[in-house]
């Protein structure tokens, strides 16, 4: 009886266990590293759209203010959006795509207002950030608005340097 010719690609059931079982795992491992590529990708469009505001300053506004406000929205993205565990990769998109369509329209200080809410409403994480710096970025902000207000010392009088006060 003659041995017939073996299969180039003839593998014992135990390599063909070994092969699934590592593959299985290099599956498992990368998963979740492709999702965090997503989810980065979508991170730097929101870090993009948000950085497009800093040209878009109203008139209404002055540049102190508008520094203000494009510094205040920028960290509170950075925080809100920190991680796929603090904003899902879906609600992530959903936020890209709201913002996107709102800065379509006019920007002034209420699409401010509106990105604050809207980070609020990215979940736990977003609701408790804004809870926490609204008030902080709202001083701020109202602090720069008074500053509009004509100068503190006249033109011929200005405060001592060497005062301690």
């Amino acid at each position: 009886m003659t041995d017939a010719p073996k299969s180039r690609w003839s593998f014992s059931l135990k390599t063909l266990f070994v092969v699934v079982t590592v593959a299985g795992c290099l599956m498992l491992l990368l998963l979740p590293v492709a999702n965090y590529v997503a989810w980065r990708g979508y991170h730097i469009k929101g870090s993009d759209l948000i950085a497009s505001m800093d040209s878009r300053r109203p008139s209404t506004v002055s540049p102190r203010e508008w520094e203000v406000v494009h510094f205040w929205i920028g960290v509170a993205f950075a925080n809100v959006c920190f991680s796929p565990d603090h904003v899902s990769l879906a609600e992530l998109k959903r936020f890209n795509n709201d913002l996107d369509s709102k800065l379509q329209g006019k920007v002034d200080l209420n699409t401010v207002d509106w990105i604050w809410e809207r980070l609020a409403s990215t979940g736990p994480q977003g609701a408790g950030y804004v809870e926490r710096f609204m008030p902080q970025y709202r001083d701020e902000l109202e602090s720069a608005q008074s500053s509009r207000s004509p100068a503190l010392w006249p033109a011929t009088q200005k405060p001592d340097s060497t005062d301690s006060r």
